[in-house]
């Protein structure tokens, strides 16, 4: 119909007539261009604002998870150091609080983490999704991190951990796990159960002979002063750089819940 028109105008030379045809065609395409322009614009600010809200949901669960290893790992310390002290002489244990502490100072968590936000956008290309720059460097400091791997890591080959399960009798390791391991009372998201999750109060429910037999395959494990000592300086580095992982997360959150990160 257009195109009729404008060739019946151009053999008359209607030219005011073919002008107006042409600025209507211009217009509408001009228009067109625009409507599609602002359709994806409001497409993708649509989809950033969804990333986003995503991100920080993964960042509030991770918050927990953090604080949850943060607190686990300084009681794994605590008692790598407690059995360094006994052995050395410095403190005085009953025979079945030292074992207690000598097994939880080998215990380490597997933590099986669900894919991330940030590890969607990654795999596809899509992290400039995420415009807060603040919001993007942070997710690539926290979820393209390998410290959660490296702790589980230096937890599972740890030379205590190796030597301890080597020369414990495997009844006397299941009642220590049975009475004395790890709880399983957490609720991701609840911060008011994280004090001490590992250094509860317990008992480990063997007899004297195995506890006797216990501590004298401890304490002929070769170099366990060293390793004692070397274990807990590696939590220790660990445990320093979760920590400002922890604070970083935790004013990101707070700068977002004060309106402060943009979609």
């Amino acid at each position: 119909m257009f195109l009729r028109r404008l060739s019946e105008n151009l053999k008359s030379q209607n030219w005011t007539a073919i002008a107006i045809e042409l600025v209507i065609l211009v217009l509408g395409v001009y228009l067109g261009l625009q409507a599609q322009e602002w359709s994806n614009r409001r497409q993708a600010d649509a989809t950033a604002a969804e990333y986003t809200e995503r991100l920080m949901a993964d960042f509030r669960s991770e918050l927990w998870v953090r604080t949850m290893l943060y607190e686990y790992y300084d009681d794994v310390a605590q008692n790598n150091e407690r059995v360094l002290d006994a052995i050395e002489g410095r403190i005085t244990m009953e025979d079945d609080a030292l074992l207690v502490a000598a097994y939880r100072a080998t215990q380490y968590i597997q933590w099986y983490a669900k894919p991330s936000t940030y590890d969607e956008l990654l795999s596809t290309g899509a992290v400039d999704m995420i415009r807060d720059k603040g919001l993007r460097e942070q997710a690539r400091l926290t979820f393209g991190s390998q410290l959660m791997d490296r702790m589980e890591r230096e937890g599972d080959e740890a030379r205590f951990r190796v030597a301890f399960r080597s020369v414990v009798p495997l009844p006397v390791q299941r009642e220590l796990g049975r009475h004395c391991g790890d709880r399983s009372t957490f609720e991701v998201g609840d911060f008011s159960k994280l004090s001490d999750p590992l250094d509860y109060p317990c008992e480990s429910g063997l007899d004297q002979a195995q506890i006797a037999e216990s501590l004298e395959a401890i304490r002929a494990i070769d170099g366990l002063g060293p390793m004692l000592r070397f274990r807990v300086a590696q939590i220790n580095t660990r445990r320093s750089a979760l920590g400002f992982n922890i604070a970083n997360i935790r004013k990101l959150l707070e700068a977002s819940d004060a309106g402060s990160v943009s979609p």
